[in-house]
């Protein structure tokens, strides 16, 4: 059965590398284009490409996949199966007919909940004691095809978006050869989604970090574990030559009252009042600083209790 291979970050270049060791042959790996990274804006390939070169495969980069020129180089393929994961595009119907079989996408949550491109973050900010990954047929509608295969997974307490992604992903990897050997045997289940269970996970913004120090520190706890390592939980500091961005790497909620956004050191620890609790600031970064404790920052920054950080519109 021959396989094309669709993704782009580095978790679908991790699932790249795994599948590469199947007996399937892969004829071709699809990914998006190079783009400028960094301040040099420098061009960079995608990490899926990367892989896909040490390991030998043909590599496509179109602008956009459901391009009919496009389509027109992968139907001589004759593809049984396409395989996305994390690719960045919706694929049209003349992309999905491609294949001989289908085309199969891992995602991870337990679909219905958490379509869209943030799962894994918006589980955590969420609160959700488990999430988990699904492997499905694709359609024409955002994650809304049919359930080959779900598995579910805890979250831990200490999980970030980062430490919970790698590991769904793990999970995702093995799953997915388990659907396909499904799919090659012809025994692979078929399982409609209930659409009115499903939920959103919208695509992360820079604007999302931005904390609201009036919610309750266990809420702002779990968007700083969420967010890492993108968009990253911050704040603005008040500084005589204007806000400062003060990125938090680390918090803990603790007891006690303070208005939103105010500082009080507590020893070598910053605490930040909410809506209701505190939040002791255990690891921080200051714009164009290197990260560091708060016991770090504070040796080298005089913070007066009753400082208000916020945000750039002024407030907490």
């Amino acid at each position: 059965m021959k396989l094309l291979y669709v993704g782009t970050p580095d978790c679908s270049a991790k699932c790249l590398r795994r599948l590469a060791r199947e007996p399937w042959p892969i004829v071709a790996v699809v990914t998006q284009p190079d783009r400028p990274k960094g301040r040099s804006r420098a061009l960079k390939p995608p990490p899926v490409k990367e892989t896909a070169l040490e390991l030998g495969l043909p590599v496509h980069q179109p602008e956009k996949a459901s391009a009919p020129k496009f389509l027109d180089v992968l139907r001589p393929l004759e593809t049984d199966l396409v395989v996305v994961f994390a690719y960045g595009e919706i694929l049209s119907d003349a992309f999905l007919a491609v294949p001989k079989i289908s085309t199969i996408n891992l995602h991870l949550s337990l679909l219905p909940k958490y379509r869209g491109a943030a799962p894994v973050q918006w589980a955590i900010a969420n609160g959700d004691a488990e999430t988990g990954v699904t492997v499905m047929h694709i359609a024409n509608q955002l994650d809304a095809g049919d359930i080959i295969l779900q598995r579910p997974e805890p979250i831990r307490p200490d999980d970030t978006g980062e430490s919970l992604e790698a590991r769904l992903g793990d999970v995702g990897v093995g799953l997915l050869i388990e659907a396909i050997r499904a799919l090659e045997a012809g025994t692979a289940p078929r399982l409609p989604q209930d659409h009115d269970q499903a939920t959103l996970a919208p695509k992360l913004t820079k604007e999302h970090g931005l904390i609201d120090w009036t919610q309750p520190a266990e809420a702002i706890e779990r968007r700083v574990r969420a967010f890492i390592p993108w968009p990253v939980a911050h704040t603005f500091l008040p500084t005589s030559s204007g806000p400062k961005l003060l990125r938090i790497l680390e918090a803990r909620v603790v007891e006690g009252t303070a208005a939103p956004g105010e500082v009080t050191v507590t020893g070598k620890t910053l605490r930040v009042g909410t809506g209701k609790a505190l939040l002791a600031v255990t690891r921080i970064q200051r714009e164009g600083k290197r990260p560091m404790t708060s016991a770090q920052f504070l040796a080298g920054h005089r913070l007066d209790d009753g400082t208000k950080l916020g945000t750039l519109r002024g407030g907490p």
